[in-house]
Parts: C-alpha cells; sequence; structure tokens
C-alpha cells in the first residue's frame, strides 16, 4: 500500500534517520554494536529516492562501521541492484543476505566481492539440514566458508533453548531472535 500510495521514499527516510539515531546513542554510551537495516529494493530502484539517499549517507559516512544494509538473497542475485549497492559499498558501508538458504561456494565469493559481511539463514532451516542426508553442503561446512570468505553466518528465528546447543555444535558463533527478547523501541534517554 506505501508503495502504491508513494510512500516508500518519506518511510525509507524515517527509518532511516530513526536508525541513525539508535546508531548514534549506542556510540554515546559507548556501545560497540551493530545496526542491521532493512533496505527495500523499491528503495534501490526508485531513481529520485536513491541519489537523496546516497547523499545523506555520504554526509554520514562515519555511521558506515555501525550501519549494516541487509536485502533478501534474491536480490544480492540482481545487476541492476548491485550496481547501485555498489555506490553504498563505495562509502564504506557492508551488507547482509537474509532469507538465504543455502551458501555454496561461489556464492560466498560473489557476496564477499559485493560487499557481504553477514548471511542470515533461519536456525530452523540450519538444524533441518543437519538431520539431511549428506548430498548437499553440511551447516558446519557453511559456517567455515563464509569465514574463509570474510563473512558471518547469523542464525535468524532463534526463538527455542533447545536450539542453542545444536547450533553451537555446528560451528553457528552469532543467532537473532525473539529468545533473545522481543524487538521494542528505544527508550529516549531524560
Amino acid at each position: 500500500m506505501a508503495l502504491e500510495r508513494g510512500l516508500l521514499p518519506t518511510i525509507e527516510n524515517l527509518l532511516l534517520f530513526r536508525c541513525m539515531q539508535s546508531v548514534r546513542r549506542a556510540w554515546r554510551d559507548k556501545l560497540e554494536v551493530g545496526f542491521f537495516y532493512n533496505l527495500a529494493r523499491e528503495a534501490l530502484e526508485d531513481p529520485e529516492f536513491f541519489p537523496q539517499f546516497v547523499d545523506f549517507l555520504e554526509r554520514n559516512k562515519d555511521l558506515a562501521g555501525s550501519l549494516i544494509f541487509e536485502l533478501p538473497q534474491a536480490h544480492a542475485q540482481d545487476a541492476r541492484l548491485m550496481a547501485n549497492l555498489a555506490t553504498l559499498r563505495k562509502l564504506g558501508f557492508t551488507f547482509s543476505a537474509d532469507n538465504v538458504t543455502a551458501v555454496a561456494d561461489t556464492e560466498i565469493v560473489t557476496l564477499a566481492r559485493h560487499g557481504f559481511r553477514h548471511v542470515k539463514i533461519n536456525a530452523a532451516e540450519m538444524l533441518a539440514q543437519e538431520k539431511a542426508p549428506r548430498t548437499a553442503l553440511h551447516v558446519a561446512e557453511w559456517s567455515e566458508r563464509c569465514k574463509r570468505g570474510g563473512m558471518e553466518l547469523i542464525a535468524e528465528k532463534f526463538e527455542e533453548e533447545s536450539q542453542a546447543v545444536r547450533l553451537m555444535e555446528l560451528n553457528v558463533a552469532l543467532a537473532q531472535g525473539f529468545l533473545f527478547g522481543e524487538p521494542r523501541p528505544l527508550r529516549e534517554r531524560t
């Protein structure tokens, strides 16, 4: 609905500004954390919005170490989008691929070359792969190959304590999900 009404650029601007405030607040509190920002494909393709977006990021290049742009794996394979991501990469920003189903060697190399530093795979899918026949690359090998490619493998939608030990045994060191707490708004400092 936002897309049809032409509201996407406004929404992206507001979300990016709020994310930028969160990064700066974390810096003020001396927290070394990264913020993942889901970047809409439509924003990358919008000929009016994208140049303004780049201009804003160019004025805020100091955010590059703490702000990671995230997009689905399928979008990371689109040559048109890669050209726009290259513009962001030149400013020092990095990327995360989510909704990933498997990580082949060639894809790791390609993603790394395009500035991707994180790969997110659903925790339940990782654990299902663990039980699957060894015809495909095993999850523990995904993690090692990502590390060799300069990327980190993250288990997303991590929601059950029983998954923790099994994921660690598979050499998956990072996870995100409701098990760590439900998302909530940042509180303003008083």
